[in-house]
């Protein structure tokens, strides 16, 4: 049986109430666990207290100061054993002397010298859970000290360490650590997993998120800081040594090597953004785009579909970023080697998809939302969409889609589900209007989110690697009844709400993944023959809010009425909506999915290739893509790493694409921005 050790800060004990949940909390645990406490003094007490000692003399007497401030934490440990006995729960409550926690001599500030657990194990043998009081101990001459504020957390790692506990967990009204105040920022960003050297330079810098040295002894110690809020059961933060422990689990030879290769030197990444251009450059094509190919394998994982030379490239693309004397020579490889690994990370979750779900098929959604309750679930994720959708049958709720969730209606495992409706919205940019006062709950899956305004954070819900402060999150267990009962109070709308897309469509249509456009290959190889089709135009990539991305609408308005817009990702809500009518039997737009389904299009684009018996450029094949996400970086690369030329590509380059590097790629594969609708069709077509 694991031992763990929980700490409960002041916010979390300031009140019976608080009390309880706590003990609530200490139960969960204690069913598989042996489980220590330790616990801080009630809400304000310690401030309280010194109040008082200094209304009595100017300067207290450190030593009887030390004595009087313990107090503080014995009322809390005192407290909550009598809770907890009350409750049925064999317990033992041991002051910091008492659980043989002993320091220096120093008053105010004394420092963990040695521990002796015997009593702790002895009680926790006979399966007591055993509440220490936090913040003290006892110096050589057998006097109380305290470790000076936030010292409870010293004690709880310093205990765990002496226990060699699995775990350390820290409890407070706050669900992580952030990059900032959460309670002054709203934006602030929750960070899941972080280094103990991390934690102590946030420490350092005077975030009030742990006692600086209870992280000194984690990282001395190896014992894992789990910080989590009392009063929700949301993820929280991992503090711990994972990153040293991957290296020695992958080079267990490397931390006593003599070479100079670097690889045994955690690298500064603050040295990547002052390095020369170039190579600044060629690293963040790399790094950004192991970002966007690092999702793409997070969502076939979920589906339980893995490839270890996926897997291994991310090390080698790492150990590429931080090797200090590589140039353009090594590093451009490496930057089309990322376009050769993320083809095949592309293929796989494809694989993934259809193997789960069925081979999409054109589908025509509606933009309607009906009347009574309903549920928009947006981001990329299909798994948590079915998981909704098999809890939500038969309760009256209707699901909707956004953004690049739309793709789901056309696959025939989804499409089972009669209450799986339409699409709501637009592209990801325009959600904080779209969502502000909606009647319904939304749940957040990954990729492309905007932190929720007040108007409707009560209405968001999160899940998997997505998290806002103080909003809900389910979890690994996957239960979203709190969404479903949110979906019901709220009721949705009175009566039938008739939306459009931008361009005042009242439907779009999906499902044209290269499954379906290669079962009609022939149709669209005589078309091609007889002339009803003269050229492709590949219209697609990340939307976002800035000036200039209306270009794609009226690129799309403007094509030739015997050409076909192949699109996908969330650039199609530009266009998606638009009627081009049909050439050959096929609609002139075809919607091939989200952005990994740039899979679909290379091969869509490739089979054609096979068929007239001409290289991919050879083809009236044109690609007009719009850039914003680091997904789009790792597309963008195995374009190239395919060979594909001419590309154009805007509303704006990228900028950490330095003049040597873009020069390199115009003069090598014709890499091209965009200028004007009309100029650029001319072009394309070689008019």
């Amino acid at each position: 049986m694991d031992t763990i050790v929980l700490k409960f800060g002041g916010s979390s004990v300031s009140d019976n109430i608080k009390l309880n949940i706590v003990a609530d909390k200490i139960k969960e645990f204690y069913k598989e666990n042996n489980v220590v406490v330790v616990v801080s003094a009630q809400g304000k007490t310690t401030d309280n207290l010194l109040r008082e000692a200094h209304e009595l003399s100017n300067v207290p007497n450190e030593r009887e100061l030390d004595t009087l401030l313990s107090a503080g934490e014995q009322i809390s440990m005192s407290k909550l054993s009598i809770l907890l006995n009350r409750l049925g729960y064999p317990e033992i409550s041991l002051t910091g002397w008492q659980a043989g926690i002993f320091t220096s001599a120093t008053n105010q500030s004394a420092v963990v010298e040695s521990i002796d657990t015997t009593r702790i194990e002895k009680e926790l043998a006979e399966r007591k859970i055993v509440i220490i009081a936090g913040f003290q101990g006892i110096n050589e001459k057998g006097d109380i000290t305290t470790f000076g504020r936030g010292g409870s957390d010293t004690t709880a790692v310093a205990v765990a360490a002496a226990l060699k506990a699995d775990k350390c967990y820290i409890f407070s009204d706050v669900d992580g650590v952030y990059s900032t105040d959460p309670n002054k920022i709203q934006d602030a960003k929750k960070i899941s997993e972080l280094s103990y050297e991390e934690m102590q330079d946030i420490s350092n810098e005077g975030a009030k998120v742990l006692h600086n040295r209870c992280v000194e002894i984690g990282k001395r110690f190896n014992i894992p800081i789990i910080t989590k809020s009392t009063f929700n059961n949301r993820l929280g933060s991992v503090i711990n040594d994972k990153i040293e422990d991957t290296k020695k689990k992958l080079v267990p030879n490397c931390f006593t090597c003599s070479d100079s290769c670097g690889r045994n030197n955690n690298f500064d990444m603050s040295t990547l953004w002052t390095t020369d251009e170039d190579i600044r450059s060629l690293k963040s094509l790399i790094l950004f785009g192991i970002r966007g190919m690092a999702a793409y394998a997070y969502h076939a994982s979920v589906l339980g579909y893995t490839d270890e030379t996926i897997s291994k490239f991310f090390y080698k693309a790492l150990f590429a970023i931080g090797m200090k004397d590589w140039g353009m020579d090594k590093l451009l490889p490496i930057v089309l080697e990322v376009g050769k690994v993320n083809l095949r990370c592309m293929e796989l979750l494809d694989q993934a998809n259809t193997t789960t779900y069925g081979t999409p098929v054109p589908t025509t959604v509606p933009l309607t939302i009906e009347k009574g309750p309903f549920i928009i679930i947006t981001g990329h994720d299909l798994k948590d969409l079915q998981l909704l959708l098999e809890q939500t049958k038969d309760k009256g709720i209707n699901i909707y889609t956004h953004g690049e969730m739309l793709p789901a209606h056309a696959y025939p495992e989804l499409k089972k589900y009669s209450h799986l409706k339409g699409n709501f919205g637009t592209a990801w940019q325009n959600q904080q209007k779209e969502f502000d006062h909606l009647p319904a709950p939304i749940l957040y899956t990954t990729n492309c989110l905007m932190p929720p305004k007040s108007s409707y954070a009560d209405r968001v819900f999160t899940t998997e690697v997505v998290s806002y402060p103080e909003i809900v999150h389910i979890g690994e267990e996957k239960d979203f009844t709190p969404v479903i009962e949110k979906a019901l109070a709220l009721g949705g709308y009175t009566k039938d709400q008739h939306m459009t897309g931008i361009n005042g469509g009242i439907q779009v249509t999906t499902g044209f993944s290269h499954g379906t456009v290669l079962s009609v290959a022939d149709q669209v190889i005589e078309a091609v023959k007889n002339g009803d089709i003269k050229h492709f135009f590949l219209v697609g990539g990340c939307d976002g809010a800035r000036v200039g991305r209306n270009y794609y609408t009226e690129f799309v308005k403007q094509s030739p009425a015997d050409s076909i817009i192949l699109t996908l990702a969330c650039g199609k809500y530009r266009f998606n909506d638009l009627d081009l009518g049909i050439i050959g039997g096929l609609p002139r737009i075809m919607d091939m999915g989200q952005c990994n389904d740039a899979y679909s299009a290379i091969k869509v684009a490739i089979a054609l290739a096979e068929a007239f018996e001409c290289d991919v450029n050879e083809l009236p094949l044109s690609m007009v893509l719009s850039w914003y996400e680091q997904k789009a970086v790792c597309i963008l690369l195995t374009l190239l790493y395919l060979g594909i030329k001419n590309i154009h590509i805007g509303p704006t380059l990228p900028a950490f694409i330095s003049p040597n590097v873009l020069n390199f790629l115009v003069e090598n594969y014709g890499l091209s921005p965009i200028g004007t609708p009309e100029e650029d069709i001319k072009k394309l077509l070689n008019k």
